[in-house]
């Protein structure tokens, strides 16, 4: 019997794309960070995780299950770490105290005393704000497709498959 070829989802070919636009973005951000060290005259290595998304994105590309389970994991970081962020943010707001963010080599302070204020200082924050809403809209679709069944199905295979690397190890004796 012969097997049917797996066709990927539009979608899903959006989400592996995204997962190899944010890597590329990661590795030049490193090498930007890494040189920019260097003319100041102190070399500092800077090493961003964003990188390891390359391999995931072209690993869903393969319909590699290990990928896809490094893809969720990702994911799940990625959202707990903003849950973080916004927990001390909220804190810090409850508490008056200025909160500073570095969106692309901009910080930006925000605190209850601005709030309200419709001026030049605020748009930095407002514009953090923005972009902070797209990332996490953005990382949640990516997560809501790589878990739904119809994703999920074309992952499944045999849990000795040839993507796991693993041989099955039989030890009943006859």
């Amino acid at each position: 019997m012969a097997m049917e070829p797996k066709l990927m989802p539009r979608d899903l070919k959006l989400v592996a794309l995204l997962f190899i636009i944010f890597g590329i973005l990661s590795a030049i951000d490193t090498a930007i960070g890494t040189l920019v060290s260097l003319l100041n005259s102190h070399l500092r290595f800077e090493f961003n995780f964003g990188i390891l998304q390359i391999p995931i994105g072209f690993g869903l590309l393969n319909l590699k299950q290990r990928w896809h389970s490094w893809a969720i994991i990702y994911l799940k970081v990625a959202i707990g770490l903003f849950i973080l962020g916004l927990f001390i943010f909220c804190i810090a707001f409850v508490l008056d105290r200025p909160f500073n963010l570095e969106i692309f080599e901009q910080s930006v302070q925000i605190s209850r005393s601005k709030v309200g204020e419709a001026s030049r200082e605020m748009a930095p924050s407002l514009v953090a704000g923005a972009i902070i809403t797209l990332w996490i809209t953005i990382t949640l679709w990516m997560y809501r497709v790589l878990t739904k069944p119809s994703t999920r199905e074309l992952f499944n295979r045999e849990p000795f498959g040839a993507d796991s690397g693993l041989a099955p190890l039989n030890l009943r004796d006859g």
